[in-house]
């Protein structure tokens, strides 16, 4: 398993200092063992990424894992559970925009003149 380390970016835990990230090979097949050694060591994970911070001079980024059958809401979010459960969810059918559609289309069309065919898939019936 390779790790990777990512350029310094700013913290997006404490406003003025500088981070960095550790990425691990995201190709690489993680099985539930290994999976909580990486979380018992401060890695998390984001849909397939699984990454932990990484700062010289910092360590306030600490990793919390709460089984669920140990939480216990406060009172505020009872109350917001409260709220959202009485309310009801409003279905619409999704909106097809032709002004939308173009828009795609046109940031389509620069993305292949400024790096090629890869990635983007032309929507089909748009492209003129």
């Amino acid at each position: 398993m390779r790790a990777y380390l990512s350029a310094p970016h700013a913290c997006p835990y404490i406003e003025p200092e500088t981070a960095a990230t550790v990425l691990l090979e995201p190709d690489y097949k993680v099985d539930n063992a290994l999976f909580s050694v990486l979380l018992n060591s401060g890695f998390r994970r984001n849909g397939k990424t699984i990454y932990r911070p990484h700062c010289r001079n910092c360590n306030a980024c600490v990793s919390a894992r709460i089984p669920a059958s140990a939480y216990l809401p406060n009172r505020a979010q009872l109350r917001r559970y409260k709220k959202i459960r009485t309310s009801a969810p409003q279905w619409r059918p999704p909106v097809s925009n032709r002004n939308i559609l173009n828009c795609i289309a046109a940031i389509n069309r620069a993305h292949r003149r400024c790096h090629g065919p890869q990635r983007l898939r032309p929507l089909p019936g748009v492209y003129g």
